[in-house]
């Protein structure tokens, strides 16, 4: 997984590889006088230089993803705290007074957690209707799928307590906290940004209750 530090490195390899390319390109070979060949070599030197950036700026900005493999066998998880609920999702909602985001957790007994993101669309908002809750469906956790990468972790349960890390493309997140009766509160330390949160509410919401679960693609 690659951090905040090592992207920002490859970013700025990038952007010198560009314009030293660049400047090869433009300015020549460093002979005061040079002939065909210099000049030809000076235009390779500089074109390589021009890919070489391009690659590092692709790798940096993620349009070469590294190859991560899906994690089919979870660590054993133990015995489960009886609280924690697989038959539905756990949702924090949070809202800027325009938008509701809406944060899930889905756990699965054998101690894997997805996470998912879903919001109002842009239409809704300009529409005022931003505020609608929104629920994600049941394909998007698809553990088959290539999509089940983006964002997964594995869960350990202590009594009351719960704690988990989530990866995703961009980096990973802790959790930590308590199973509640109808729900949990977690603290979470962002790896990607060094965000702290306190208390965090997860309402669980069963699958029966979510109106969009059973929609397929484009519905």
């Amino acid at each position: 997984m690659m951090s905040r530090t090592l992207r920002t490195v490859i970013l700025g390899l990038a952007a010198f590889a560009l314009l030293v390319g660049i400047f090869i390109v433009i300015n020549g070979p460093s002979e005061p006088f040079p002939d065909e060949k210099q000049i030809a070599l000076a235009c390779v030197e500089g074109a390589l230089m021009i890919l070489i950036g391009c690659f590092l700026g692709a790798v940096g900005l993620g349009i070469i993803k590294e190859k991560r493999k899906i994690p089919i066998n979870p660590k054993p998880v133990g015995e489960i705290n009886k609280k924690l609920r697989f038959d539905g999702l756990y949702c924090e909602f949070q809202s800027d007074g325009f938008h509701l985001t809406n944060y899930c957790l889905r756990f699965y007994d054998d101690g894997t957690v997805i996470s998912a993101t879903v919001g109002a669309s842009r239409e809704e908002e300009l529409a005022g209707e931003g505020n609608i809750p929104h629920y994600p469906r049941e394909f998007w956790f698809d553990k088959k799928k290539a999509d089940y990468l983006k964002d997964f972790g594995f869960f350990e349960t202590s009594e009351d307590k719960i704690s988990f890390t989530q990866v995703g493309e961009c980096g990973s997140i802790d959790y930590s906290g308590v199973i509640n009766d109808d729900g949990l509160t977690l603290d979470t330390h962002s790896n990607i940004n060094g965000r702290d949160a306190k208390d965090r509410v997860y309402k669980f919401i069963p699958f029966e209750d979510i109106e969009e679960w059973k929609k397929g693609y484009g519905v």
